[in-house]
């Protein structure tokens, strides 16, 4: 039913690399501290007015998110900010400051397009300095990614499909490379005017052991973000016996449960990084 299964051993699981059986040579359940990189959608979409002037609903609805999240986090735990509309933004570098970063979020200003690619490389740069050896993106979106970089607007050659998709490995590779476990939610609190694209969302962080979803009513923002944190608490990490080929190339993980009443999510794999 999707709910965190205690009590499991490595006895009870399975992991296979390129479809070959590895040994496993360290399980256990123990909450580490966490490096958090927060990256907020600002762009148009999110300027879904209610009837009060200068109030965006959905900003509204992100604040609300990013206030519960940081209150749940540990105090061993460290996060940065960063916003992202036709490009992203580093608004604050890793810290254990909650109160200054939701008084940075006061100052920001909603507008532009959607570039939700070179949002996660750039947060994928700043993972190199993070402090704990576990990496999370939290990363709240309408998933629909259509910037152009201001270099090619002039440009009629300009090849549009090609450079998101350019983007989208960048990202993905990013991801893989940093071990970095992705979590994306599309607020889609208030309307449909500007759906949300939750296969993009699905593509970024199912590979990474991460889930999308989409948060439809206001009501289920604290709800949402609670079940977050208890999947941040409710992990098993294991360590198996990798192949020694350091090759540059990606190498595609499955983790099983011999009991196939069980489902586990877990990273889609990883890049042997050469020497």
């Amino acid at each position: 039913d999707g709910h965190f299964v205690d009590g499991l051993t490595a006895a009870d699981i399975n992991v296979y690399e390129d479809n070959a059986v590895r040994p496993i040579v360290q399980f256990s359940r123990e909450r580490v501290p966490i490096s958090v990189a927060i990256v907020l959608d600002i762009s148009g979409s999110m300027q879904r007015k209610s009837s009060r002037p200068g109030v965006d609903l959905r900003w509204k609805d992100t604040r609300l998110a990013v206030n519960t999240f940081l209150s749940l986090l540990r105090p061993e735990d460290e996060a940065s900010l960063s916003v992202f509309n036709h490009r992203p933004m580093l608004l604050m570098a890793w810290t254990y400051d909650r109160e200054a970063m939701l008084r940075t979020l006061d100052r920001v200003e909603l507008g532009g397009g959607t570039a939700i690619f070179r949002a996660v490389i750039a947060a994928m740069r700043s993972m190199a300095s993070a402090r704990s050896r576990r990496k999370v993106v939290l990363l709240i979106s309408d998933g629909i990614d259509n910037a152009i970089p201001d270099k090619f607007l002039d440009s009629a050659a300009y090849d549009v499909p090609m450079f998101r998709h350019q983007q989208r490995l960048r990202a993905w590779s990013g991801l893989q490379k940093s071990e970095t476990t992705l979590y994306a939610f599309g607020m889609a609190t208030r309307g449909d005017a500007f759906p949300v694209n939750l296969v993009t969302l699905e593509a970024l962080a199912n590979p990474t052991g991460g889930y999308a979803e989409a948060i439809n009513q206001p009501e289920a923002i604290t709800k949402t973000i609670i079940e977050l944190s208890e999947d941040l608490r409710a992990q098993y990490m294991l360590g198996f016996v990798p192949t020694d080929a350091r090759d540059g190339k990606f190498h595609s993980i499955k983790v099983m449960a011999r009991d196939s009443h069980y489902r586990i999510r877990a990273k889609a794999g990883y890049i042997a990084l050469r020497d």
